[in-house]
């Protein structure tokens, strides 16, 4: 198992709506889990993880602290988080509603200096939000965390919604939420089946939020 010293604060958002399979989220949350179990978790020389679903509205969450510094009990908390997949008819996923709870995870009173301990939201999901209208929310909230300092990353997972609506999500939503790698100009998105995502991401992590 790989260890890295990575000082950050990181939120997971899983999209459990209608358009994402339940084998999908599963692949999300192991990822997830193998992420924080490769790092050190310390509220002062480490990283502090939070996370939650959502489609509609935010579903399920745990919060900044409850760990307690140990990745077994992240481990713990991410497989008891709800992720049972949406399966109304009129189903909706509101990635505006999931950037705004992560800015508000972010402020909380306990939150640590951004320039010691960079912000970091990795998504999990499709990319389509729906109703559409509210898309441009969606990518204005996550301006809103880049330009504060924040890191955006997206893990594509795949859609059942067809290949016209799988290509305007990456294209139109994905890439423009995205924050970019300062080091090649490319945008920080992976995808699930990615055999290797998980040291894609640690590595990445371990050049823009290295403790010092």
């Amino acid at each position: 198992m790989l260890c890295f010293s990575v000082c950050a604060d990181i939120v997971f958002s899983f999209d459990i709506s209608c358009s994402i399979d339940a084998t999908n989220i599963t692949a999300a949350l192991n990822i997830a889990k193998d992420i924080s179990l490769n790092l050190t978790l310390d509220s002062l020389k480490g990283s502090r993880i939070s996370g939650f679903s959502y489609n509609a509205d935010v579903v399920d969450s745990f919060s900044t602290g409850e760990p307690d510094d140990n990745p077994s009990n992240v481990v713990k908390l991410l497989s008891d988080l709800k992720v049972t997949p949406d399966t109304t008819d009129e189903c909706r996923t509101r990635t505006d509603v999931a950037f705004n709870k992560v800015i508000a995870t972010l402020a909380t009173p306990n939150d640590r200096d951004d320039e010691a301990y960079r912000d970091v939201v990795i998504f999990f999901g499709d990319g389509r939000t729906s109703p559409l209208r509210h898309r441009p929310a969606a990518i204005k909230a996550a301006e809103s965390i880049r330009d504060n300092g924040g890191v955006v990353i997206w893990i594509v997972l795949t859609s059942n919604r067809g290949l016209i609506k799988v290509t305007d999500g990456i294209e139109n939503e994905i890439k423009n939420v995205t924050s970019e790698d300062p080091c090649t100009g490319e945008k920080l998105i992976f995808y699930h089946d990615d055999p290797f995502v998980t040291r894609r991401i640690l590595g990445f992590l371990d050049q823009a939020a290295g403790c010092v």
